[in-house]
């Protein structure tokens, strides 16, 4: 322990009396801090010994009286060093301090867990530090003496990305530094500390100590909540508010309730308060997707004077609920939500995302186009970069490192990917301003999907099927064909909400009876509260075009007449297996153990979702415990329903949960965005389609959607053992779309007669806030295919009419005179920001949107036009906006065609096996013509076995043709046509 001259310590004291140069004071950290490391080199560790044998514990020879230290000593050329871990990590953005006594030449290091430089010194004469990047030593501007002790405290704010340095001499002379940048994001963990040349130079080291502050450091964040815009129920708020603090709540009863309402959506993951004595605290929050997330649950009791602070993944608030269990007179002080902090850690990444901002043109990149990155110059000068790409795990760089200076405004930058893996590739852009050392950088993320087409079949199994075209993989040659996507048309029901409190119109099932068209639907509230559902029966007169209903209330019990066979097979969670309960009666859920309960049966397999569905709403079921586990809610889980009585989690974590990611996703950020599941016929796949949410950046966001910093895309999920998945987005966005395309759902289906697996993609137009019905298909399940420049399946309607806004396909479908019918459960007249005005009507006006949507730049809502730019027409038709059911009507068989045009065409099917008599659904222009031949293997007609087809509209027409017994082919010739089907 070090003893300096009495003129010092007595100078040192009046002048920094909490120095841990004082014998008193140090063995602990100042009060209220939380010690991470400390160590006075009482004793010689092994690990010290082990790392740098030259390295001991003595005493300098000049001073004695202060007893040993750690010697650092420098023998040889060899540079050696040792590592102080801390004895427990560092909480997320709470400042730390180093402290310790040194005296001579060497360095004392802040690590994180992979030994990479965070801070740090290298004490010599003029004190020099890490500042920006590792290996960046610069002058801090402070002197030492390395003949004399001196009392080092380095003072690092991970959340401001900076820190300083102070050193006290043994005179007690304090000298501080300016700040200076950290040379890593990542948490420090570790203390280093090393020698210096020359060789036989020695250094000692005594009364090392780290601790950090109890309370986070708060840099950058803001409490959003404020008086103005908070409902108390049985609290008083007593004091005045002021910044960023709410005065003290007092109860005023045993339970009190705090409901906050912002005027605009809010970022939020920080919950702060300091709790009475026993007191309980409850925050339930509701965010941009209308998704309930606890923020912090009622058995979290905080004692009296303790600041209790719970991070969570970011989310967009619409309302939190807060409440407080206690007695009266008790307070509750600090109360906070505050937003995140989304700013990069290094402050020179911060200060260079004020110049620089930008992302990649489309979310993801398949072909081999090449991936545009969008620079955008925010400065009025040239910004030189350096741009250099890597794979994003292994940080591998795999193009060369390029030197751009960006004009003002946007800079396209093109990566080639011809040859680039299916993967995820990291794009660094770093400031190229020689004269700054610590130079500030940006990341994106290269999202490159290349999935192979599957092998097509060598034999087609068309036993009772149909053979359908949505492009030429059954084929074996073609020529002078195109394959097309169907063309649909849908009715809605009505244009009234059906009651006051109607807020959601939700079709139900659909029948045909007496000639007459009949749909069930149901309305609800706002809040899907079960004792407001009301039920209703629709009827049209004219199936073939119902643009007119008669809709009356439905009587308990009645059922919808003429409900007929469904010729789609849908593939949704609801038709996976499930948790049944065992001979106890009871359902059992535990973690597999694949030792003893061998390998994953798929076709007992399920992806469990845990929703938020409180009771009392429509949706909730209460989930059975799980032995060892807590699931969260909105995550989803792969389970192994073995037998009744025995549900078996695959995975200790979720593979995917609902939330939202930082500067980069992860990969199991979802949205609920629901799309499928199914086994594959053979059961050896089982697949998952589910919206994942990817980080965008500015411009290329959309500010005024509800999760403006992210894009949904459906990705399917594959796994042939229950625990290893391959992954691909489907159906992606591209360049012909407008800015921000993604996703907000999938409703998969197989057409029970044959044909690949379909689904309706819902694609968002999130520029525009609609979403409609586009159309993919996939052989394997895998690889997803769309119809590239046509139509959407069903888009929307112009604005103001019954589905501008959105359209959900349901599940419930039939035949009927060549056509398919297919009910659409609710569409509605409103774009989807205005779901976040969609409380009292009444409220909705002018000023309230402009209040709502302030800084979101709602004015350049491209629909926004329409309104000839007017608030007052817009809140107008928020106020008339409604929600009704519908009907999609299309060809039987429509879905995708194979055609010619005035040039005849041709094809040639692979091999097949059928029996039975052959037909034909097809449409013939006038002066166009079909002919259907049976070949033999080697392409060679069998006499006799053709049908031909003048122009016509045929629908499962009967061609006259046998299958025969043998493998055979069949050639099509075709000339102004659509061949839709050939069935057998």
């Amino acid at each position: 322990m070090k003893h300096f001259s009495l003129v010092g310590i007595l100078l040192f004291f009046v002048l920094f009396s909490a120095s841990l140069l004082s014998a008193a004071s140090v063995s602990k950290a100042p009060e209220g801090k939380i010690v991470l490391l400390q160590n006075k080199f009482e004793t010689m560790e092994s690990s010290i010994q082990d790392a740098a044998p030259d390295f001991t514990l003595a005493a300098d020879p000049a001073r004695p009286e202060f007893g040993k230290s750690l010697k650092i000593y420098r023998s040889s050329k060899v540079h050696n060093a040792v590592y102080f871990p801390f004895r427990q990590p560092a909480p997320e953005g709470h400042d730390i301090t180093v402290s310790c006594d040194y005296k001579g030449i060497g360095y004392v290091f802040l690590l994180d867990a992979q030994k990479r430089q965070v801070g740090g010194v290298i004490c010599s004469s003029s004190i020099k530090v890490i500042n920006g990047k590792s290996e960046n030593y610069q002058a801090s501007g402070l002197r030492h003496n390395p003949a004399q002790w001196l009392h080092l405290q380095m003072h690092f704010k991970p959340a401001q990305g900076v820190y300083s340095i102070k050193v006290t001499d043994e005179q007690g002379n304090t000298t501080e530094s300016k700040t200076f940048t950290l040379a890593s994001e990542n948490t420090p963990v570790q203390i280093k500390a090393g020698n210096a040349y020359p060789i036989e130079n020695v250094a000692y080291m005594d009364n090392l100590l780290v601790y950090c502050d109890a309370e986070r450091n708060l840099f950058g964040r803001k409490n959003v909540l404020s008086l103005d815009h908070l409902k108390l129920d049985g609290v008083t708020a007593t004091g005045v508010a002021g910044g960023n603090v709410l005065p003290r709540l007092r109860l005023d009863k045993n339970e009190a309730r705090i409901v906050f309402t912002p005027e605009t959506l809010m970022d939020v993951s920080l919950v702060r308060f300091r709790a009475a004595e026993g007191m309980q605290v409850h925050v339930l929050a509701v965010n941009a997707g209308g998704q309930n997330v606890p923020l912090v649950t009622a058995e979290m009791q905080q004692q009296r004077g303790t600041v209790f602070e719970q991070e969570h993944k970011p989310i967009s608030l619409v309302s939190a609920t807060i409440t407080i269990v206690g007695k009266p007179g008790d307070e509750l002080d600090a109360l906070g939500l505050w937003t995140p902090y989304y700013g990069n850690v290094s402050a020179a990444n911060r200060e260079f995302a004020e110049k620089l901002g930008g992302d990649f043109r489309l979310a993801a990149y398949e072909g081999d186009a090449p991936a545009v990155l969008l620079l955008y110059n925010k400065t009025d000068e040239a910004l030189p970069v350096t741009i250099s790409l890597s794979e994003r795990r292994s940080k591998k760089e795999i193009q060369p490192k390029r030197d751009l200076v960006l004009q003002p405004g946007e800079n396209p930058v093109e990566f080639e990917i011809r040859n680039l893996p299916d993967g995820e590739f990291l794009v660094t852009v770093t400031e190229d301003a020689r004269e700054s050392a610590a130079r500030g950088s940006i990341l994106r993320l290269l999202r490159r999907q290349q999935v192979p087409d599957p092998e097509p079949p060598k034999l087609l199994e068309l036993a009772g099927k149909k053979l359908y075209f949505p492009d030429d993989w059954q084929l074996e040659s073609s020529d002078n064909i195109r394959f097309c996507q169907g063309v649909t048309e849908a009715y809605h029901v009505t244009d009234k909400s059906m009651s006051e409190d109607a807020y959601f119109q939700h079709g139900a099932q659909i029948g045909l009876a007496d000639g007459k068209l009949h749909l069930s639907f149901y309305t609800v509230d706002r809040g899907f509260s079960k004792a407001s559902q009301r039920d209703y029966i629709a009827t049209s007169d004219d199936p073939d075009r119902p643009a007119r209903w008669q809709v009356r209330p439905r009587t308990s019990g009645e059922k919808v007449p003429g409900i007929q066979p469904n010729p789609l097979r849908f593939l949704t969670r609801f038709q996976t297996a499930k948790a049944q309960p065992g001979a106890d009666g009871k359902e059992h859920w535990r973690l597999y153990n694949p030792e003893t309960d061998g390998a994953v049966d798929l076709t007992r397999m399920e992806m469990h979702y845990i929703p938020s569905h409180s009771p009392g709403k429509l949706g909730y079921s209460k989930q059975a415990a799980w032995e060892g586990i807590k699931p969260l809610e909105r995550t989803t889980w792969p389970v192994w329903h073995k037998r009744p009585g025995q549900s078996l989690l695959l995975a200790k974590n979720p593979l995917l949960e609902d939330g939202y990611p930082g500067d980069l996703e992860e990969g199991f950020e979802t949205n609920d965005n629901f799309g499928g599941q199914w086994v594959s016929d053979d059961g050896k796949e089982f697949f998952l389609i589910h919206g994942r949410v990817i980080r965008r950046y500015e411009p290329l966001n959309i500010p005024y959607d509800n999760l403006s910093r992210i894009s949904r895309l459906m990705t399917v999920f594959r796994t042939r053992d229950g625990i290893h998945y391959s992954r691909a987005y489907m159906a992606l966005p591209v360049l012909t779309e407008q800015i921000g395309t993604q996703h907000y759902g999938a409703t998969p289906f197989r057409l029970k007669d044959g044909g690949p697996i379909c689904a309706l993609v819902s694609k968002y137009f999130a520029g525009d806030q609609r979403f409609c019905c586009d159309l993919a298909y996939s052989w394997d399940g895998f690889k997803w295919k769309q119809f590239p420049g046509s139509p959407m399946f069903l888009d929307n309607t112009p604005p103001g009419t019954w589905c501008a806004g959105n359209i959900h396909p349901s599940q419930a479908a039939f035949h009927h005179n060549g056509k398919l019918y297919w009910l659409l459960n609710w569409q509605s007249s409103g774009y989807h920001f205005y779901g976040e005005m969609s409380g009292d009507k009444s409220q909705i006006t002018a000023d309230a949107i402009k209040k709502r949507f302030a800084g979101r730049g709602l004015e350049n809502w491209p629909l926004f036009k329409y309104f000839d730019y007017d608030y007052e027409k817009l809140a107008e038709d928020m106020r008339r906006s409604r929600v009704t059911p519908a009907v999609m009507i299309l060809r039987k068989d429509g879905f995708f065609y194979a055609m010619a045009g005035e040039l005849a065409g041709t094809f040639m099917t692979r091999p097949i096996r059928a029996d039975g008599k052959i037909s034909v659904n097809a449409k013939i222009a006038s002066g166009g013509n079909l002919k259907i031949q049976i070949c033999r293997l080697d392409g060679t007609p069998i006499a006799g076995a053709a049908a031909e087809f003048a122009a016509g509209d045929y629908i499962d027409a009967d061609t006259g043709l046998i299958a025969p017994q043998e493998l055979f082919k069949i050639k099509v010739q075709m000339k102004d046509a659509s061949l839709y089907t050939i069935g057998f």
